[in-house]
């Protein structure tokens, strides 16, 4: 979206220098003239006439001096055009960053998972070694209980 703002700025630049350059238009008119009651300019002013009339044609306009409107207004979207390159900069900075930041966040997950897993190894081994030690007080309790009465 950034990036076609600032096409579209380019292209308002270019649209504003070109103010300076002729413009050819196509110029077109009809008409139609109607006098039910008759034209009281005509020879005749009580008969009913009517007329038409068409034109075609080319026309050419060539601006000599415009008061500096189409200066200020390359200005204008000069720097408009700048603001859009800025803010497209900005959005790529904002991009990267955002990719960045989820690649390193994805990187800190798979550590996690890893030292979670192995501090659930090493909890269960000390869960067994805590076992093994109470089977073994156990039977020395046991055994301990027994060897005077054997």
């Amino acid at each position: 979206q950034a990036r076609l703002a600032q096409d579209v700025a380019k292209l308002e630049t270019d649209k504003a220098r070109a103010r300076h350059k002729p413009t050819v238009d196509l110029v077109a008119s009809y008409g139609a003239v109607r006098y039910p009651q008759g034209n009281p300019q005509s020879m005749y002013p009580g008969v009913p006439s009517h007329g038409n009339q068409a034109s075609i044609g080319v026309q050419m306009t060539w601006s000599l001096y415009a008061g500096g409107a189409v200066q200020n207004r390359v200005r204008e979207t000069l720097a408009l055009e700048d603001k859009a390159s800025a803010d497209y900069q900005d959005a790529e900075r904002q991009i990267t960053q955002a990719v960045r930041s989820a690649w390193l966040n994805l990187q800190a997950g798979r550590a996690q998972v890893k030292a979670l897993e192995a501090a659930e190894a090493s909890a269960q081994s000390a869960l067994d070694a805590n076992l093994l030690g109470y089977q073994a007080a156990w039977f020395a309790t046991v055994w301990g209980a027994m060897l005077p009465i054997l």
